[in-house]
């Protein structure tokens, strides 16, 4: 095969004057691939960007695992069950967890929340990524400080240095609020994860403080949570760690927490492979058509081709690189502009979503190198592909009829 001759006959047939037709179905063509090259591109960033945003998001606020008590008390005797957890070799790590349901007051604003404990050095979640105020560092143990989500902020007209009032009512009449307790916060941090059922109702203080406020015993907790090197594992690992730290333990996971979004997810991936087929299909089809009138165009010049001695299988390759250049620049074009889209939407979330429907407040989209692989490697054999019914019919061309077609 002379790659040279192919590549100067394809060079000249690509440069030779075309026809309106041939112009336009060309550039069709282009644009076909390129727009389907994008959209595969923004597809898979933002399918990927869910995935990796909501489960990320969610293990901040269940981990992968955690277990209670299935009596709805605390748990006792907690070093004695993270020690039996550190015999599984899937956990990476684990933590304990205190929280309890109340009501928050900042001026005339007043709404139930959760407040939850939180220690830097056992926490197995950064939340200082997603601080937008303030910080996460609080100055004590034992200090009086809160962390809240931004949503709530908003709501409650609430900014940093603000003290916000947390009533913990335990009582099973109302009118007996003897156990309630009442305690004043300062804010010294806002965080953001973009999950609006969070940042609209759950505030961090610190684990020393919070056993306090609470009249907790030490060595208890509320539950155990715990993060695995793959969170994959989760659901088979909770029926052993039941088994081995026996009743009252209860484990749950991340995917019983947020069913209704792992579901959602997966509802959304089904039909995607259709779309993208059909998005393929397109652009293959606008390829065969501008290979065929390619073909019946130049059907003298492949003649006199084959006159002068250039073998079918020449022939072919020399439209296999036609259709191969075709898909490259159409791809290159596309994943590029795909690129540009998905960087934007990354550094400045310019498309808004409802929380309360899509769990995320921006369109979420992560950059994989493999989408660009999937997508430029896909699009160049389909339109090779695209170039055998073509080919056929160059096969078939005599020099003969060729050189008297008109």
């Amino acid at each position: 095969m002379n790659i040279k001759l192919i590549r100067y006959v394809s060079q000249k047939l690509y440069n030779s004057e075309k026809s309106g037709l041939q112009k336009f179905s060309s550039k069709v063509a282009f644009f076909s691939v390129a727009l389907g090259s994008m959209g595969l591109i923004i597809a898979l960033s933002v399918l990927d960007g869910f995935d990796k945003k909501l489960h990320d998001n969610a293990i901040k606020f269940t981990k992968h695992i955690r277990v209670s008590s299935i009596k709805g008390d605390n748990l006792y005797n907690i070093d004695n069950s993270l020690k039996k957890l550190s015999e599984f070799k899937e956990i990476k790590g684990k933590s304990i967890l205190i929280e309890r349901e109340v009501l928050i007051k900042n001026k005339d604003f007043v709404d139930g929340g959760l407040i939850r404990s939180y220690n830097p050095t056992t926490d197995l979640v950064d939340f200082k990524s997603n601080i937008k105020q303030g910080s996460f560092s609080f100055s004590s143990n034992s200090a009086k400080e809160v962390v809240i989500g931004e949503a709530l902020a908003q709501r409650m007209n609430a900014k940093i240095g603000d003290n916000i009032i947390i009533f913990s009512i335990k009582a099973e009449k109302m009118s007996d609020l003897s156990n309630s307790k009442v305690a004043k916060l300062k804010v010294i941090g806002i965080y953001s994860t973009g999950m609006t059922q969070y940042d609209n109702s759950v505030v961090f203080t610190s684990e020393d403080y919070l056993r306090n406020f609470l009249e907790m015993p030490v060595n208890s907790a509320n539950a155990i949570e715990i993060v695995l090197y793959d969170y994959n594992l989760a659901s088979s690992l909770a029926g052993k760690i039941e088994k081995k730290l026996a009743f009252p333990h209860f484990a749950q996971t991340v995917f019983d927490f947020h069913q209704g979004i792992f579901t959602w997810i997966e509802i959304q991936k089904k039909p995607i492979p259709i779309v993208l087929g059909l998005i393929s299909i397109v652009a293959a089809l606008n390829v065969i058509t501008t290979l065929l009138i390619t073909v019946i165009e130049k059907t003298k010049t492949v003649g006199i081709l084959k006159t002068l001695g250039m073998s079918n299988r020449n022939i072919l390759s020399v439209f296999l690189m036609q259709g191969a250049t075709l898909g490259a620049l159409g791809t290159a074009l596309g994943s590029s502009i795909g690129f540009l889209l998905v960087s934007l939407q990354d550094k400045f979330s310019i498309i808004k979503l409802s929380g309360d429907i899509y769990f995320l407040d921006t369109a979420p989209v992560d950059i994989s190198l493999w989408h660009y692989e999937v997508v430029i490697f896909t699009t160049i054999i389909i339109s090779l592909l695209a170039t055998i019914v073509p080919s056929l019919i160059v096969l078939k061309v005599s020099p003969v009829q060729a050189i008297k077609f008109r």
